[in-house]
């Protein structure tokens, strides 16, 4: 849902008030881009995959250092926050966890639950923010790269952008031909916290 439990409503109420009055002196419009505090809040308690037993061992730094890589990579304000939403549908924000099992045979691990190709560039799939690094970087190779080769119909910063992420997140092929429409995971989790943002703004 678009609110948060009744212990933390009111400092996070507090923060939020502070960051959106110490941007302009006047606080944010409904259409001004999320800020770091508001898409950690969303992060924190819009999350359907974090119970409350490991809600109170979440690290918030960690978000913040994830927040600043996405700003160091270039991710569009419309994308703000893709890290931490596929931290939570992917781990729910569990760096050792382990996915796409069969026969006892894991393939995926960790925080955005790489697979195993990911290691033959030195990766540690256990560690959140070196696997973020290299999702983004990927990303943005993607995007210098074949794209416009590979996915000439695709137009347009975002949507470039987010076939990118779907290149990488779910692989460049589907069925033998290329990957070029679709949805990256945690894209529409994202989605779900912009319209809580909004529906929250809407009521200060």
């Amino acid at each position: 849902g678009d609110t948060y439990p009744r212990a933390c409503r009111c400092g996070l109420s507090l923060l939020l008030l502070a960051s959106l009055v110490a941007s302009d002196g006047h606080g944010l419009s409904e259409e001004a881009p999320m800020s770091d505090v508001e898409i950690m809040a969303q992060a924190l308690y819009s999350c359907r995959n974090l119970s409350k037993r490991r809600l109170k061992k979440v690290d918030l730094s960690l978000f913040q250092k994830l927040l600043d890589l996405e700003r160091d990579h270039d991710v569009p304000q419309a994308f703000r926050g893709m890290t931490l939403a596929k931290g939570c549908i992917e781990s729910g924000y569990t760096s050792g966890i382990r996915g796409d099992c069969k026969e006892n045979q894991c393939k995926a691990l960790g925080f955005i639950q790489l697979w195993p190709w990911s290691q033959r560039f030195g990766v540690d799939r256990t560690d959140p923010v070196a696997s973020v690094r290299f999702l983004l970087k990927r990303v943005q190779v993607g995007l210098k790269g074949s794209l416009s080769r590979k996915c000439p119909g695709v137009k347009g910063q975002l949507n470039r952008f987010r076939i990118a992420w779907l290149r990488i997140n779910r692989g460049p092929k589907r069925h033998g031909k290329q990957r070029c429409e679709g949805m990256p995971h945690g894209l529409r989790r994202l989605q779900q916290w912009q319209r809580n943002i909004r529906r929250i703004r809407a009521r200060q």
